[in-house]
C-alpha cells in the first residue's frame, strides 16, 4: 500500500484451525521507522521468524520491534542497484535475493551479500537478475531470467547450470513461470503462454487471444491447477 509517507501495512492474521480467532493484528512502517519505500515486489519470511521485505528502494527485514535495512549501511550501498525485486530463503543461513541486473546469495549470520558471476559464486555467469522462479520436482530451483534465460540451481551442491535460453523480444519479455507434470514447465509473457520440457524445448504453445487480458503470473493451486 503506498502512501505520500511511504507507510506500509503488514497483517498478521491469527487463525484456529476452523476459523479466524481474535481477528487481525496492524501494524504500520513509515519513513521514520527506516522503511523508504512502500513499493514492495516481494514478502517472505524465515526460520528466525524474520519478514524479509524486496523494494524499490532495498532489501529490509522486519522484527517484532524494528525493521532493518540490510543492502546498504549509513550512505554505502552494499549491492549495485537498489531495486530488489524478490527475496526467498534457502536455509537457515541464506537467502536468494535479486534485482534487477543482479542475483545475490545472502549470508544472514554473517551480513554479507555474494554475486552471481563474482568470482566467489558462478564467475562464469554473466546473466541478470531473476523475473520469476519455481521449483521442480527434484527440489531444484529453476530461475526465468530478464534476458529470457533459463537456470538450474541447485543449493545443497551450490551449482548452476544454462537449461535454455528462450527466444526474447525486448518489448514483451518473458515474466512468468510455473511447473506442471514430468518437470514441464508453463513460461509466459503477457500475451503468449508455452510449455517447455524439462530440457526447456518448446512443447507446445496455448492460446491466448488480446480480449483475455495481460499476463501478469502464473499461479499453481492445490489441485495443481494453473490460473
Amino acid at each position: 500500500i503506498i502512501k505520500k509517507w511511504f507507510s506500509f501495512f503488514i497483517l498478521f492474521i491469527i487463525c484456529s484451525t476452523s476459523a479466524f480467532a481474535s481477528g487481525v493484528v496492524q501494524r504500520i512502517f513509515t519513513a521514520s521507522d527506516g522503511l523508504i519505500s512502500g513499493t514492495v515486489w516481494d514478502i517472505s519470511f524465515d526460520a528466525h521468524g524474520f519478514t524479509w521485505l524486496a523494494t524499490e528502494e532495498g532489501l529490509y527485514r522486519v522484527s517484532s520491534s524494528k525493521i532493518r535495512r540490510l543492502d546498504q549501511v549509513g550512505l554505502d550501498a552494499k549491492l549495485s542497484d537498489n531495486l530488489i525485486k524478490l527475496v526467498s530463503p534457502l536455509s537457515e543461513q541464506h537467502l536468494l535475493v535479486s534485482s534487477f541486473y543482479e542475483i545475490y546469495l545472502y549470508d544472514i549470520y554473517s551480513n554479507t551479500f555474494t554475486a552471481f558471476g563474482s568470482d566467489e559464486l558462478f564467475p562464469e555467469y554473466a546473466g541478470l537478475g531473476i523475473t520469476a522462479q519455481i521449483e521442480d520436482d527434484s527440489g531444484h530451483r529453476i530461475f526465468l531470467t530478464g534476458e529470457g534465460e533459463l537456470l538450474r540451481f541447485d543449493y545443497a551442491k551450490m551449482s548452476l547450470e544454462r537449461v535454455n535460453f528462450l527466444t526474447s523480444n525486448q518489448d514483451y519479455p518473458w515474466r512468468a513461470i510455473s511447473v506442471i507434470s514430468d518437470n514441464r514447465i508453463v513460461v509466459a509473457t503477457e500475451g503468449r503462454i508455452e510449455i517447455r520440457d524439462a530440457a526447456g524445448e518448446r512443447v507446445s504453445v496455448l492460446p491466448w487471444l488480446e480480449n483475455y487480458g495481460r499476463i501478469e503470473q502464473i499461479f499453481r493451486d492445490s489441485n495443481n491447477r494453473l490460473w
